[in-house]
């Protein structure tokens, strides 16, 4: 697991400042991400981070990335990262996510093979209407 969490960083950073460059160098060839946008290959994500980028309407430099509650758990040789993650900028939520990620170390470098993430809700951010659902 040494050096995974480094990585991470490096590819959250990259994330947050639409570096696909670096992104490419830590996605693994077959990447998947799956959100609430669906299920993502690398090359349409890298092109939806790209158009978001070139319209301004991607994240400012003042956004970073906070681990709330997360945790890595060893999956024989492939490490799963699990928990719930911010996206602030200028002391504001402005994304709040439960992640599981899963990472493996392929000819002696960390690349992430996966991606599942989630807006997080609490009971107390549920409109009454969605609370009758349940």
């Amino acid at each position: 697991m040494e050096g995974l969490l480094a990585v991470r960083e490096q590819w959250l950073n990259a994330f947050l400042a639409a570096d696909v460059p670096q992104l490419k160098q830590i996605e693994a060839d077959d990447f998947i991400a799956v959100s609430e946008m669906g299920i993502e290959t690398r090359d349409t994500r890298y092109a939806a981070i790209v158009a978001r980028g070139e319209a301004e309407r991607w994240f400012k430099q003042s956004a970073e990335i906070q681990d709330i509650d997360v945790r890595v758990v060893a999956r024989g040789d492939l490490y799963q990262v699990v928990g719930r993650s911010q996206v602030i900028a200028k002391g504001n939520v402005i994304r709040d996510l439960y992640i599981n990620e899963l990472w493996g170390n392929r000819g002696g470098r960390w690349q992430v093979l996966s991606l599942h993430l989630c807006e997080a809700s609490t009971p107390d951010a549920l409109s009454e209407a969605e609370l009758v659902k349940l």
